[in-house]
Parts: structure tokens; C-alpha cells; sequence
């Protein structure tokens, strides 16, 4: 895929789900419609397969479900040369916390091989992003998919989670949970350790600048 592509693609993407009213809902993804991957969150389960459930979900916020972490570097290639980005920056995201660990927004992420468990985000974290995302990765048996992004929806800090499969589908323990947003912290994050946006989004940022700087030498 050309980085131009790839860019426009993730665009594409980030508008979908800003332009998405916030209705919450006990989710699934993927479930019964949901199609290909990325799609969009189901109120059913699918017919078969691996699947995650999620309260406080978006109802048809985003839903992503793929083979492999979700931290895997994909190669993107363009001019000048080939980029190599975790996975989750080609649909758009941002990472801003893996496993809750102390100080950061997941305040309880219970990794260790569990298929079910709850999560709460640090209570003021919607005054500071536009749309959040919790992702999964189940590792260390068979089976696929085995990593998983759900859309919240917005204001809710708590629920729970829970990994199923329908025949002939098996399961196995969580090794990672993550929260993502579509874009960086904005204002006075209290604090918390906030990483710098990925390298297509700041790629993105970089080409509207540029656009509004050649718009100002024209007029």
C-alpha cells in the first residue's frame, strides 16, 4: 500500500467514527453482521468463532478483529523509503495506555491469562479525548482471531469484558489490554504520561500544515 493511500485510508477512518453518535451498549465485535474487518460493533453475537463482549460499548462504534498483537509492525511503503508502524496507527489510533499500569489511564487492565475481567479508566479521561477504544490480544493458544479493538462509548469509565467462542472456536487467556484514542491529549492531562501521537498520524498533521501554509502564499 503507497503511504498516500494509507493516509487517506486512515482519514477515511477517523471520520467515520467522530461522526458517530454515542449511544451506549453491551457489544460485540465481531457479531452477528459485522462484515470484515474493521467494521462496526453488533448487539449479537456472530454465528461462529472468536469474538469479545464489551459494556459500555458504542453501539456500530468501530470494531477491529485480526490474526497477531495488535503492537505487530506493519510495513507501509512510500517515498522516501519503507515505515515500519505498529498496527493499530494504520486504523488511526493512538496508544495511550497498555495494562494499566500505575499512573496511566487504565487503572485496572487484569492481564494474566483471564478470559473475562472488568475495566475503569481514569475518571476524568473524557475531558481530555474525543473517542476511546479498549484492544485485546488473547495469546498463547490456537484459534483466530486472537486481537480484538472495541469502541466505547462516550463518558462511560467502567464495565466489563468477556472472551467467547462459538464452535468450533476455542479459547485462551488474555496477555494484553490496551486503550487507544484517534488523537492526543488535549489540556491538562493531571499529570498522566502521555505518548506522543504515531508516526501517521503526525505524517497526517504534517500534510494539513502544509496545505494551510500554500493556501496563505496563494491568497
Amino acid at each position: 500500500m503507497k503511504l498516500q493511500a494509507a493516509i487517506g485510508a486512515i482519514a477515511a477512518c477517523v471520520a467515520l467514527m467522530s461522526g458517530t453518535a454515542a449511544n451506549a451498549a453491551d457489544v460485540y465485535c465481531p457479531g452477528t453482521g459485522t462484515g470484515a474487518s474493521p467494521g462496526t460493533n453488533s448487539a449479537s453475537p456472530p454465528a461462529s468463532g472468536r469474538y469479545v463482549f464489551v459494556t459500555g460499548g458504542q453501539a456500530d462504534g468501530l470494531c477491529v478483529f485480526k490474526d497477531k498483537n495488535l503492537d505487530t509492525q506493519v510495513k507501509i511503503s512510500g517515498p522516501p523509503k519503507v515505515v515500519n508502524v505498529p498496527f493499530y496507527e494504520t486504523v488511526g489510533l493512538t496508544l495511550i495506555d497498555k495494562n494499566g499500569l500505575p499512573g496511566t489511564f487504565l487503572t485496572s487492565g487484569n492481564p494474566g491469562s483471564v478470559t473475562s475481567g472488568d475495566w475503569t479508566l481514569w475518571s476524568e479521561i473524557w475531558s481530555h479525548f474525543d473517542n476511546l477504544y479498549l484492544g485485546f490480544h488473547f495469546g498463547g493458544g490456537s484459534g483466530l482471531p486472537d486481537s480484538f479493538i472495541v469502541q466505547l462509548n462516550e463518558g462511560t469509565t467502567s464495565g466489563r469484558w468477556s472472551f467467547g467462542a462459538i464452535a468450533p472456536a476455542t479459547l485462551n487467556g488474555l496477555s494484553n489490554i490496551y486503550l487507544f484514542s484517534n488523537g492526543p491529549c488535549t489540556g491538562d492531562c493531571d499529570g498522566k504520561d502521555v505518548p506522543e501521537p504515531g508516526t501517521l498520524a503526525l505524517l497526517g498533521a504534517g500534510l494539513v500544515g502544509l496545505s494551510l501554509v500554500r493556501r496563505r502564499r496563494r491568497a
